[in-house]
């Protein structure tokens, strides 16, 4: 989910479909501290991402992947 959004906003390809998807993140706060959290940390593995939003890696994988 967040991955391919990244990807689309990243590349300035589909901004309004980009945004249109990221909104749902956005109001949920488990999904904005992981987005943040990839901002702010680029390259971070889901490893240590799982590790610093304190959840599961399959949670995290869940997140990102969606």
């Amino acid at each position: 989910m967040l991955k391919e959004w990244l990807r689309a906003a990243l590349r300035g390809k589909g901004k309004g479909d980009a945004e249109r998807k990221l909104r749902p993140c956005l109001k949920d706060d488990r999904c904005r501290a992981i987005l943040r959290l990839i901002l702010e940390n680029p390259g971070i593995t889901l490893d240590v991402l799982a590790g610093r939003s304190g959840l599961d890696r399959d949670v995290a994988v869940g997140y990102v992947n969606g």
